[in-house]
Order: structure tokens, then sequence, then C-alpha cells
């Protein structure tokens, strides 16, 4: 079995906040999720194009050096949602995707990035782990707030 395909992720508003307000010598911050949105984008075989998100994750944005933040994110299998189809968000779960009762979490861990990454908006890569299996992704991080 190959792992999961997540084509794009999106990493939005809570997350450009923490970024924004961690300088050099601060312990990390937490991203909040009651501010920030984690969410993919599947494309099925049969071409159909699905949006999911994980309401439930732990996040911290770390000062990395040099100016530079990296991401830590640890996401629930168990609850991803994909929207407006119950059904594919049951499927998603279950073994032939993230297999959630062997494997409850989905973790990313960025490189080290600009802060301006999060306000600009663009791609940012790190390190995916899906059902024990680590690969070196891009993903795509948007800030969806006010402007600061």
């Amino acid at each position: 079995m190959t792992h999961p395909v997540v084509l794009a992720w999106l990493l939005t508003a809570g997350l450009a906040a923490a970024t924004t307000a961690t300088v050099a010598a601060n312990p990390p911050r937490r991203i909040d999720p009651s501010v920030s949105q984690i969410g993919f984008t599947l494309t099925t075989r049969w071409g159909q194009t699905l949006q999911g998100r994980f309401p439930h994750y732990q996040g911290e944005v770390a000062d990395a050096g040099d100016g530079r933040h990296q991401v830590r994110l640890r996401l629930s299998t168990r609850d991803v949602e994909i929207v407006d189809h119950p059904s594919y968000s049951r499927l998603t779960r279950g073994s032939g995707f993230f297999d959630s009762a062997h494997f409850p979490q989905v973790e990313f861990i960025s490189d080290a990035y600009p802060p301006t990454l999060l306000r600009s908006g663009g791609a940012m890569t790190g390190t995916l782990s899906i059902r024990g299996i680590r690969r070196h992704e891009d993903v795509i991080a948007s800030y969806l707030g006010p402007s600061r």
C-alpha cells in the first residue's frame, strides 16, 4: 500500500499570527486552533477534487535562527473531515487511507522559513509523516486574517 498523496495543504490565519509574534529567545508559540485552519485538497482516481480539513490538531511556531521560523504540527487523523461528504470522511479515516486506528496522527515539521512567507503566502517545505512514512513535501501557506 502506498501512502496517501496530499496534493496541497493550507496553513492559515492563526499560524501567521503566531509567527509574527515569535522572536529570537522566545519559547515556541502555540498555534491557536480557534483562529487557524489546516486543510488539504485530494484528487480521487476519478478526477474528483475534494476539500478536507483537520479540525483537531496541535501546533507551534518556533524560532529557527537568523530571524526564520519553523512550524511543527500534529494532526488528528481520527477527526479528519472531507467537507460536505461524511461518507468520504469515514473512508479517509479508514484503513485504505489514513488508517486512524493504527496511525492516529499526521505530523509536519517545516524547514526554516522567513516570517514574510505566511503574510505573503507561498510554498513552504518540510517533512510530512503519514502512516509512518516520512517524505519531504511542499505545502501552501496563506494568511487569511487582517493585514499586519
